[in-house]
C-alpha cells in the first residue's frame, strides 16, 4: 500500500512540474515572447520614487530569471528585484511558490526614467498552480518590479508616479 502512494505521489510531482513548463510557456506566450526576445541592457543599481532612493537587490535579465522571481526567496522592506525586459509588452505575473506578499509595479521606463502603468498591490502567494491568479496589467511595459507587499502605498507608489533609476 506505501509503495503505491509512493508511486501516486511521484506521478503527481512530476505531473506537476510537467504543468509549471506548460503554464510559463503559455504566460510568456500570451506575454509576448516570441523566443528571439534579448534582455534590455538597461540594469540598474538603484531606483528613486517620491524623494526616497531604494537599492535594487537583484536584475533579472533573461528568461531564467524572469521565470523564477522571487520564487522560494526570503523578501524583506528591502528586497527590490528589477525585471528587465527587452521590449514592450504586456507581462503577466503569478506568484507560485511565493512566500511573502509582494507589490508588483510595471514600469515603462526611457533611458534612467520610468512612469509607473500598473500596479498590483499586496499580492498573496500561492502554492497550488491550479489556485495561482495571473496579474495581468492589460497595458505595455518594458520593466517590472517587485517590492514587499505594501511598499507601493507605504511610499505613495501610484499609476502614474515617477520613478529615476540609477547606476
Amino acid at each position: 500500500m506505501q509503495e503505491a502512494e509512493d508511486r501516486n505521489r511521484a506521478f503527481l510531482v512530476s505531473m506537476t512540474g510537467i504543468a509549471a513548463v506548460l503554464i510559463i510557456a503559455v504566460v510568456m506566450l500570451v506575454s509576448g515572447y516570441n523566443g528571439s526576445l534579448k534582455a534590455h541592457p538597461g540594469t540598474f543599481a538603484y531606483f528613486t520614487a517620491n524623494g526616497r532612493t531604494f537599492n535594487i537587490t537583484a536584475n533579472q535579465v533573461n528568461m531564467q530569471e524572469w521565470e523564477h522571481g522571487l520564487m522560494n526567496a526570503t523578501v524583506t522592506n528591502s528586497t527590490f528585484m528589477l525585471f528587465v525586459f527587452g521590449s514592450y509588452a504586456i507581462w503577466d505575473f503569478w506568484m507560485f511558490d511565493t512566500y511573502y506578499n509582494l507589490d508588483i509595479i510595471w514600469i515603462n521606463m526611457t533611458n534612467s526614467t520610468g512612469k509607473v502603468v500598473y500596479i498590483a498591490a499586496n499580492v498573496p502567494g500561492c502554492f497550488r498552480m491550479s489556485n495561482c491568479t495571473v496579474y495581468d496589467p492589460n497595458t505595455y511595459a518594458n520593466y517590472v518590479l517587485e517590492a514587499k507587499g505594501g511598499f507601493a502605498a507605504k511610499n505613495g507608489v501610484t499609476v502614474g508616479s515617477i520613478m529615476k533609476f540609477g547606476n
